[in-house]
């Protein structure tokens, strides 16, 4: 089930009801049914049913959600950017069955670490490097493969069948279509731009240099800033001259 704000109240409606565009209403301790982007509220999300990821991830204005995920702590709303077929974890059951072009028979979700799936009489796992290493699966080329992703701030998922990984798919927040022109439309009226995040470094530093936004501030679950990361005079003066901050 899923809460759409409608006419400014709340109504429950079935999954298979939400469309693109709905805005959600996602309580404390309730599942995010569909991907989406928060546009109000901070908390923070049980990720690992989909990347394995055992800690919370924090949850700002404008980051992104994932259908199946689990609110922990504030009241979120969430706009539905991606429903069905097209969400994540669906895209993820559907390579793993096109992969093996078998039927699942059973499904165990994985707290902390990610999920395991009997297909066709093959053992599937689909999760975080340390599922794996539990598991006792040598990740070979992957691994670095695995690393590079996590790297450029993406989450990296992991897929083994019977005990051999087989691939990792990368996982990417993406910044609204409109982020890119609102900066620059920002660094010609001479406004230098910051962005407020609660995600990892590698993401952080992908998303400003893919937008050219001039200063980062990470902060952690608490409100408490973690890390700032500003671009040098020279890399800003090579993309505008004198603008001033606010």
């Amino acid at each position: 089930m899923a809460v759409v704000i409608r006419d400014g109240e709340p109504v429950e409606v079935a999954t298979a009801e939400v469309s693109v565009g709905d805005l959600l209403l996602i309580r404390p301790g309730a599942k995010i049914p569909v991907d989406g982007v928060v546009v109000d509220g901070d908390s923070e999300v049980d990720e690992s049913m989909v990347t394995g990821e055992s800690l919370p991830v924090p949850k700002l204005i404008d980051s992104p959600v994932i259908g199946a995920s689990v609110n922990t702590t504030g009241t979120l709303r969430v706009r539905a950017t991606k429903v069905g077929a097209d969400t994540a974890l669906a895209q993820i059951v559907t390579l793993v069955q096109q992969a093996q072009n078998l039927v699942a028979r059973s499904f165990r979700n994985i707290p902390g670490h990610g999920a395991q799936a009997n297909i066709d009489g093959q053992r599937v796992l689909v999760g975080s490097r340390r599922l794996m290493t539990t598991e006792g699966i040598d990740l070979g080329d992957l691994g670095r493969r695995r690393d590079e992703l996590a790297g450029e701030g993406r989450t990296a998922v992991l897929v083994a069948v019977d005990g051999r990984a087989v691939g990792v798919l990368g996982l990417a927040d993406a910044p609204r279509d409109t982020a890119a022109a609102a900066v620059r439309e920002l660094h010609a009226m001479n406004i230098e731009v910051a962005m407020l995040t609660g995600d990892n470094e590698a993401t952080a530093r992908r998303i400003a240099d893919q937008l050219g936004i001039d200063t980062v501030i990470r902060r952690g679950p608490s409100g408490r800033q973690i890390g700032k990361d500003r671009r040098s005079s020279e890399q800003r003066t090579a993309r505008r001259h004198g603008r001033r901050r606010r």
